[in-house]
């Protein structure tokens, strides 16, 4: 059976500044800034779009190349 890894669709903001080495003030700066991208509200929680983390941290990548 082939190995078959999915992807989140949103991502909270607690992860997002995991997996981008940040703290979390910085992940809603960035938010706030229109950094990254689309989110959604369950509740009082912020999920932000996986797809525009992952954008974002490779115009990091990029841009520090």
């Amino acid at each position: 059976m082939p190995d078959s890894k999915v992807e989140p669709a949103f991502m909270s903001v607690k992860d997002t500044a995991v997996y981008l080495s940040l703290s979390e003030r910085e992940v809603y700066n960035l938010y706030y800034e229109g950094e990254l991208g689309a989110d959604i509200k369950r509740g009082s929680k912020r999920l932000l779009d996986f797809q525009s983390v992952k954008a974002y941290a490779k115009r990091l990548r990029e841009g520090a190349a």
